[in-house]
């Protein structure tokens, strides 16, 4: 699945939970959260392979904020979304520590689970 920049940057802020995105989507200008939330349409049918190599591909450019490098569809670019909200992301998203389905939306995907924590209980 190929997937557009503000496809990408959909994904990218559903990794991250409701108030990082909130923040995050606040510091952005009408046009760009119209484009995002459109891109949040065409984002349901995303394998979890897919969202690990959009996180990833977000990991290689806050490394290297000159990198453009492409998982399928359009690269990042620096100066289009990601470039405008890269100060407010960590310096490493960690795609195994994604809980996808605490994130609130239904990819129709099942993303590999943790075990649960063993019971305490004697």
């Amino acid at each position: 699945m190929n997937l557009s920049e503000p496809e990408k940057v959909a994904v990218l802020l559903i990794a991250l939970g409701r108030e990082r995105a909130e923040k995050i989507l606040n510091q952005l200008g009408p046009d760009d959260l119209v484009t995002i939330i459109d891109a949040m349409k065409n984002v349901k049918d995303v394998k979890a392979e897919v969202r690990r190599a959009v996180l990833e591909e977000v990991n290689e450019i806050l490394l290297d904020p000159g990198t453009a490098s492409e998982t399928g569809g359009e690269p990042f670019k620096r100066r289009e979304i990601l470039g405008r909200i890269q100060p407010l992301l960590p310096n490493r998203i960690e795609p195994e520590g994604i809980d996808w389905d605490a994130a609130g939306f239904d990819f129709g995907d099942p993303w590999p689970r943790r075990p649960p924590p063993p019971d305490d209980k004697p």
